[in-house]
């Protein structure tokens, strides 16, 4: 479950950051519900809790020991705000090596900025 939905701890690991992110207390307070995700398709390799945690303060980059699985063809499911579900195709994916479960399709998240897949997700995160 995206970590900014239900209004508990949030990683934000730059105090400094600004605009603050938004935590959506109830589903009303979504304005475009269309536009952001509740739910994800989490890499096996990096579930630890019942959250899919992203740090917004890491404006160009990647904050988060979590990854969402890319499994599906190079797709990960998403439960979006509005009820709807739906695949999202990733510009870049890769192989978990070493990892614990080896060879599972998960987002390349060593590439950052305008217009990645990392961008992506986090405009579909929080406001």
């Amino acid at each position: 479950m995206n970590n900014w939905m239900n209004g508990s701890a949030r990683m934000i690991t730059n105090p400094g950051f600004t605009p603050v992110p938004k935590v959506y207390l109830r589903t009303t307070e979504i304005s475009v519900p269309t536009d952001k995700y509740v739910f994800v398709h989490e890499d096996p390799n990096s579930i630890d809790d019942g959250y899919f945690a992203i740090d917004m303060s890491v404006p160009n980059g990647w904050g988060s020991d979590n990854s969402p699985a890319a499994i599906h063809n190079g797709t990960t499911a998403f439960g979006w705000a509005d009820g709807r579900a739906e695949l999202h195709k990733w510009q870049k994916t890769k192989l978990s090596i070493g990892a614990q479960i080896p060879n599972v399709q998960r987002l390349d998240n060593s590439l950052s900025g305008v217009g990645t897949d990392i961008d992506w997700l986090k405009s579909h995160t929080t406001e």
